[in-house]
């Protein structure tokens, strides 16, 4: 699978010349990071392959996902995005999103 971040604006005005620099400096570990249009895409595609596995979905914002009413999923869509207070119903999604396939 291949991380990456979903990235609206910069707003950040300091003295770094270009966004390699920025990169370095706020986001080491990024090993990829595409614009909001594509990020909406692989939300889609997630949306898709929940529904399929007929898991209950709910949108939380824009780019949030509520899974079966108990765990959120933040971009970049992967087992190590999703948020839950139970471990059970967390592990049971993330197996379904180790089958997901972003591209």
């Amino acid at each position: 699978p291949v991380s990456f971040v979903c990235i609206e604006s910069s707003g950040i005005n300091a003295e770094y010349g270009d966004l390699d620099e920025i990169d370095e400096a706020y986001f080491p570990s990024l090993s990829y990071r595409i614009n909001l249009e594509d990020c909406k895409k692989v939300k889609e595609k997630l949306i898709s392959h929940l529904e399929k596995h007929r898991v209950p979905i709910e949108l939380s914002g824009p780019t949030d996902i509520v899974i079966a009413g108990v765990v959120t999923c933040t971009p970049p869509y992967s087992t190590s995005s999703c948020i839950s207070t139970n471990d059970i119903v967390l592990g049971r999604i993330q197996n379904i999103l180790r089958t997901f396939d972003p591209s």
